[in-house]
């Protein structure tokens, strides 16, 4: 005999449609995306950078994340909140909450970079068959939502990432998310 038990969904943590700020989604029917899809030479994306050291840029003679979120601002945030000085595991587990909730804030309002991901990426994506670009297959946003080192993703910095992700997929679920 099956069980009657239903599971219950659990509601959802954000419950605005999630736009980056900067960024138009087209509102497509399913014969219309299938019409524009055939009709389009370049597919519609979101590109976000998760970390790492591959698209830093030199700054006063130092290497440094392009977007509103770098190592610096990274230190800044968990210095702001504590992290260095808490001494009990209770305290430490308060300050990576509190800067968790914090980044996920930042990410939501990360603006898009001013040039799209075909061009942010291009002298990095050339075919030299063809000589085609990336922007001959995509086109979108490039959102640098962290621009640091990859040492620093752990929870605190992941688990935000995460949650804006599923939620970006959950409102446009068409759109390619790539990262």
């Amino acid at each position: 005999m099956r069980s009657t038990v239903e599971t219950p969904t659990p509601p959802l943590l954000y419950r605005e449609p999630l736009d980056p700020p900067g960024i138009q989604f087209p509102q497509l029917g399913a014969i219309q995306a299938r019409v524009c899809e055939v009709m389009r030479p370049t597919v519609p994306i979101v590109f976000l950078k998760l970390g790492g050291t591959w698209d830093m840029v030199i700054r006063d003679g130092r290497r440094v994340g392009s977007g509103n979120l770098d190592d610096d601002e990274l230190l800044r945030i968990q210095e702001a909140v504590g992290l260095f000085r808490a001494q009990k595991r209770m305290e430490r587990q308060a300050a990576c909450k509190k800067l968790a909730g914090i980044l996920y804030r930042q990410f939501l309002n990360t603006p898009p970079e001013s040039s799209n991901v075909a061009s942010h990426l291009a002298s990095w994506c050339r075919d030299p068959r063809t000589e085609k670009t990336l922007g001959d297959y995509i086109d979108g946003p490039f959102i640098p939502l962290f621009s640091g080192d990859s040492s620093h993703l752990k929870s605190f910095l992941t688990v935000p990432m995460i949650m804006y992700i599923l939620q970006l997929m959950l409102a446009h679920p068409t759109t390619p998310i790539k990262a």
